[in-house]
């Protein structure tokens, strides 16, 4: 048997780094005071099991021996890829791992309404021990105030873009929009997750079309949150063809507008999206539920979530 080989995340070298990027001096206080009664060591190489690779993570809390390990598996597929020639996740994707296995309630109820899910559903009470018990294993030797001292920390390519809130409580925040525990808790999302892949493809690929013509339309003076137009934005074509390709651009817009909110329509009659309250309009994020396929690869795709956040409210008959 290969005996692993691991490397330490929990350096000076990062720790100071992660402190020059935290602007919030609560936010830092906490994440020093956390992260120093821990180290986070990963596996130096990626381990091949059948169709995957992974990568083991220890999280260990210093002067014991109570430890808690996460398995991060890959498709193999992406083993030669060049993103993987190092170590493909950094301690800032770790916490996040980490508070995102460790924070699960106790109680059923609230369980399934963070993550959408059907109470009544007993498949879902099978997802909820699953991910209870691998909760447990940190809180033994993490506390919930320990866990949520956790910050969201910024990506070194994203350093600068925080979410600022002007209250006592201000934080400075980079968010990971395809971590379900932000999207809930941070940010207020409902979750669905199909359970078919064509529906997810459908979807995203619509959304990725009216995002490549909602930019082309307002380069062209429209604002699609009030449809009105800015005159003076508007280009002054020379020639006919300008004018027909300016028609043709507008016409593909709405075009796509319409098969979204069909779409959307489809998705919240056959997954009983209940309307939210005036008081608490929420955002939908749907993705993929990889835990009706067995197979391997396909469960790790890393399908990301596909946020809805305007349309889908007005879309109730």
């Amino acid at each position: 048997m290969v005996k692993l080989k691991y490397k330490s995340l929990v350096t000076k070298e990062t720790i100071d780094y992660y402190l020059s990027v935290i602007k919030n001096e609560n936010v830092k206080k906490n994440f020093q005071s956390t992260i120093s009664k821990f180290d986070i060591r990963i596996t130096t190489e990626p381990i091949i099991k059948g169709l995957e690779f992974y990568c083991k993570i220890w999280t260990l809390k210093r002067g014991t021996k109570k430890r808690a390990h996460i398995k991060q598996y890959y498709p193999l597929k992406l083993i030669d890829d060049d993103s993987f020639k190092t170590i493909p996740l950094s301690l800032r994707d770790i916490l996040s791992m980490i508070r995102l296995n460790a924070d699960v309630p106790d109680d059923f109820e609230e369980y399934c309404a963070i993550w959408f899910r059907d109470a009544s559903d007993e498949k879902n009470r099978i997802y909820y021990v699953e991910d209870l018990w691998r909760a447990r294993r940190f809180k033994k030797f993490i506390s919930k105030e320990e866990i949520r001292s956790i910050p969201f920390l910024p990506d070194e390519d994203e350093k600068d873009e925080y979410i600022k809130e002007e209250d006592d409580e201000e934080r400075e925040l980079s968010l990971d929009l395809n971590n379900k525990y932000i999207l809930t808790q941070i940010l207020g999302y409902s979750l669905i997750f199909l359970n078919d892949k064509k529906e997810y493809d459908k979807l995203a690929d619509i959304q990725s079309t009216l995002e490549y013509y909602t930019k082309i339309v307002k380069n062209y003076g429209y604002n699609p949150h009030t449809d009105e137009y800015n005159e003076k934005m508007l280009p002054e074509p020379k020639e006919e063809k300008q004018k027909k390709n300016i028609a043709k651009d507008f016409k593909a817009y709405f075009k796509t507008l319409d098969e979204y909110a069909e779409c959307l329509k489809q998705l919240i009659k056959k997954y009983n999206i209940k309307h939210p309250s005036e008081e608490n309009l929420v955002h939908l994020a749907f993705n993929l539920n990889t835990n009706t396929n067995d197979n391997a690869e396909y469960k790790q795709g890393h399908f990301k979530f596909i946020r809805v956040d305007q349309y889908w409210q007005d879309l109730f008959s």
